[in-house]
């Protein structure tokens, strides 16, 4: 994990037979866009699947999202695939928009199954690029689901140099700097990471939910204690970044004082779990 251009490489090798390489982010400054370059070699015919099969997050495989979304329909043109998948609250539609590039002198066949959709690339020495983006579609703008999507293979390298400089100054600007033991440094870096990667700069409110991107465990809720960690940190490291944190809870309040009345207390109560509306949504199990 390389922390300070936002980048997550892998390396594995069979012998001298198969080698593979990834990179995978996603996107500072594109929220919206995750980004893999896979790259393979071996001594037969490669093969690399690409499939959408956790929307919740499209490198990740498992089908814990059924709860939430179910899958409405898949529209493929050419290397873009896109899936549509409902929401609980029945006027929202989420859109998991993927586009493949196979590179040279390979083919590309298409995959549907069950539970998952996506393209299967085959060829020698492949190099592999794909870029997954994410929209949210309301009731009344169906116009966005018929349209045909025709756009250009992004620039793999243009995107990943914007990605890795927006990364390269945030570091600059928050000016972390940790005196002693290399454990200590490295532990600290890595939590602020994670914490940073979080961060809309463009945004007016910041919502930290538990694991961040790196993990489906707690579906993205926001804890009631959450600003208490973020404060000091970010108080003195990004405040703007916290302003926004406030900003949520500021738009929040009314539903905090309306919850605290329902479950018999004055003032305010902020939910065990919420999610950008502001409403108890702990599981009922807890």
């Amino acid at each position: 994990l390389d922390m300070r251009r936002g980048l997550l490489v892998t390396r594995a090798g069979i012998g001298r037979s198969i080698e593979y390489y990834s990179e995978n982010a996603v996107h500072r400054r594109r929220k919206n866009l995750f980004m893999q370059r896979i790259r393979l070699t071996s001594d037969s015919e490669d093969v690399v699947i690409l499939p959408i099969e956790n929307p919740l997050n499209p490198f990740l495989y498992g089908y814990t999202y059924t709860e939430h979304l179910s899958r409405e329909r898949l529209v493929f043109s050419d290397n873009i695939l896109r899936v549509f998948y409902r929401l609980r609250d029945a006027d929202t539609m989420l859109e998991v928009r993927m586009m493949v590039d196979p590179g040279a002198s390979s083919q590309l066949d298409r995959l549907v199954t069950r539970d998952s959709a996506g393209f299967i690339i085959r060829g020698r020495g492949l190099d592999v690029k794909r870029y997954v983006e994410f929209y949210i579609h309301r009731e009344g703008a169906k116009g966005d689901l018929e349209e045909i999507v025709r756009e250009e293979i992004p620039d793999w390298a243009s995107l990943l140099s914007e990605h890795m400089d927006s990364w390269s100054r945030l570091w600059d600007e928050i000016g972390l700097e940790i005196d002693g033991s290399d454990r200590l440094a490295g532990s600290i870096t890595f939590y602020t990471y994670h914490l940073l990667q979080l961060i809309d700069d463009d945004g007016e409110e910041l919502m930290i939910p538990a694991r961040g991107l790196h993990g489906i465990g707690y579906r993205g809720h926001i804890f009631w204690d959450t600003d208490l960690y973020l404060l000091p940190f970010l108080t003195f490291l990004y405040p703007r970044a916290m302003r926004g944190v406030l900003s949520f809870r500021c738009r929040t309040l009314e539903k905090a004082i309306q919850y605290a009345r329902e479950t018999g207390y004055r003032g305010a109560r902020y939910p065990w779990e919420s999610v950008d509306d502001g409403y108890e949504s702990t599981p009922r199990y807890y």
